[in-house]
């Protein structure tokens, strides 16, 4: 009995049948993969990263609760230090989670971090017990030890966010791969339209994802601001430029007079609408290369380059009545509306001097605002 020869069209067609097949597998693993590396960034990356980016932030939190505590003696400035202490801690439960996948990251923090953080929490523990004992002249002279325990601490962010950076670069780098692979199973296997289809629905899904990352990493969730990060970045970059150029560069700083008290009263969700339309008064009446940013809590930082003390007065006066006819309700406070307290330093940068300098400038005119009636401007003396 003859064996049937096979036609060159039943060839041609068994081969085109076993490319798809093969494409198909092929496909399915590069999808697969692609998924996996999606997924990382989501379940991974983005928790990390947030978390350890916010460590700094939830400290100075605590420090600014504690240094109007020293200045006014309302144990209300606490309530900052105590929540920047919960979120502190919830940061690095988050980060406990992750850690195993990113070595340079575990070895961070359980040979810097955490030990620099229990100095830091026993220097505050201790200003706490000495102010509540009236040793108030004791506590002030211990402010610079915070500082230095805080600039050192400044050195291992750097170091944090410059391994947050490579993890994020990593998992792009990975996803991208893995897109690229996906991308070129489907030119070869392009006889297939619904191969096409579902590689352009995971790419859209993983531009999302990268594109979410980006936001994460840069703006405030709640304001739509620049987020600390971002604002820390840009004023080094900005001192730096001053620096050079020889110009001078202007800082306000911004606090939602009695805002816990507005909390209290008309509940998180109307504070959380309060500080959103604070921050839309900043971010229409600024512009390049002008920099919004949310400090912290229901504090603001507007960076000003090449800007004098004088024009920065003018345009903190302008913020600060702007904020005030929103006449948005606050039963509490003077006036009956919400009202800011804006401190206004202006600096040369110096050879020797670092930002730190014009943000306590400004932080401390600032409080000088509030403790002088608040809804006022204030120009901290020497920040000229």
């Amino acid at each position: 009995m003859k064996t049937p020869k096979l036609t060159f069209m039943q060839i041609y067609l068994f081969i085109v049948l076993l490319l798809l097949a093969l494409t198909s597998i092929w496909s399915y693993n590069a999808f697969l993969n692609l998924e996996q590396e999606s997924n990382k960034i989501v379940l991974d990356v983005i928790p990390i990263s947030k978390a350890a980016s916010d460590l700094m932030t939830q400290l100075l939190n605590q420090e600014t609760g504690i240094r109007g505590y020293l200045v006014t003696g309302d144990e209300a400035f606490l309530e900052p230090y105590y929540a920047g202490k919960e979120k502190l801690y919830w940061n690095l439960d988050q980060i406990k989670k992750h850690e195993d996948q990113y070595p340079i990251m575990k070895q961070l923090i359980e040979e810097k971090v955490y030990p620099q953080i229990n100095k830091i929490e026993s220097y505050y523990d201790s200003q706490i017990l000495l102010i509540q004992n009236g040793q108030i002249e004791e506590a002030r002279s211990r402010i610079d030890d915070g500082k230095s325990q805080l600039d050192q601490f400044r050195s291992i962010h750097m170091e944090i966010e410059n391994d947050i950076e490579k993890i994020i670069n990593d998992a792009w780098e990975k996803s991208r791969v893995a897109s690229e692979r996906a991308k070129n199973l489907i030119v070869y296997g392009g006889l297939t339209v619904l191969l096409v289809g579902v590689m352009f629905i995971y790419s859209f899904r993983l531009q999302r994802i990268q594109t979410k990352l980006v936001r994460l990493s840069s703006f405030d969730a709640l304001t739509k601001l620049y987020n600390r990060r971002m604002f820390d970045e840009y004023l080094e970059k900005e001192w730096n430029k001053a620096g050079e150029e020889q110009q001078v560069i202007s800082l306000l700083f911004l606090d939602v007079d009695n805002f816990k008290l507005y909390n209290d009263t008309y509940g998180h969700r109307q504070g959380d609408h309060c500080l959103r339309l604070v921050a839309s008064v900043l971010r229409e009446n600024t512009m390049n290369p002008q920099i919004p940013a949310r400090y912290g809590g229901e504090e603001f930082v507007v960076i000003l380059p090449n800007t004098s003390i004088l024009e920065a007065v003018q345009m903190a006066e302008s913020l600060r009545i702007r904020i005030k006819e929103m006449h948005i309700d606050h039963e509490l406070s003077n006036g009956g509306y919400v009202t800011v307290s804006i401190g206004v330093a202006s600096m040369l940068p110096q050879a020797d001097q670092t930002p730190s300098i014009l943000i306590n400038l400004a932080d401390e005119a600032m409080y000088q605002a509030k403790s002088e009636g608040r809804n006022k401007v204030i120009v901290k003396e020497g920040a000229a």
